[in-house]
């Protein structure tokens, strides 16, 4: 747990410092950016990214998962963006973390449409990795969003995939929700621990 939750905080904290000034200058430049904004404004830009989501459908899975990203994209043209991102996950009993592609469709200035895709690399229980990841993600000036999550998580047993509905917080709001997330996941954890 512990290691999640520096997993979390630490990269956001590296990234905040030297984005505040970087995002100034891209504005003209047309540089990097800490907030993603179509090509013109940006070339490339952080994805960082703090995601609560609440099991919507399937079986074997939690009823929440809180999910840290951090990664880098590049617009392509003025509509697309291309990138990778690393994430970490957490629902109060597993831990885990893994890799994703990420493509952006600009629907004009302020809004954004997501497809990841990706595999789980490393967990901390009896879930096998590699485990497919498909995400779709909705964001508004890069600040704030809502997500869909499938993941088809393999275990000895047999195989389970649930859905996930939920809302993100992105770029510059991301930092402001590290806290929260740091408590959400020891609440989450607590409950857990009460319910076996």
């Amino acid at each position: 747990m512990r290691r999640a939750l520096i997993t979390l905080v630490v990269p956001a904290v590296v990234v905040a410092a030297p984005a505040r000034a970087q995002d100034s200058t891209a504005e003209h430049t047309g540089g990097w950016c800490f907030r993603g904004r179509p090509r013109g404004t940006c070339s490339q830009f952080v994805l960082l990214e703090e995601t609560i989501q609440w099991h919507f459908a399937g079986s074997g899975a939690e009823d929440f998962l809180l999910t840290g990203t951090l990664g880098f994209m590049r617009n392509v043209g003025t509509s697309a963006a291309f990138g990778v991102a690393g994430f970490v996950d957490g629902d109060g009993e597993t831990v885990a973390g893994g890799m994703t592609a990420r493509y952006r469709r600009w629907l004009g200035q302020t809004s954004s449409l997501d497809l990841e895709l990706g595999t789980l690399l490393f967990t901390e229980s009896y879930l096998a990795v590699p485990s497919p990841v498909v995400g779709v993600k909705w964001g508004v000036s890069d600040l704030v969003g809502l997500t869909t999550r499938l993941e088809v998580r393999r275990y000895d047993w047999g195989t389970t995939v649930p859905l996930y509905l939920g809302a993100e917080a992105r770029s510059w709001a991301a930092l402001t929700t590290i806290p929260l997330t740091v408590v959400g996941f020891f609440i989450g954890a607590a409950i857990a621990l009460s319910s076996m």
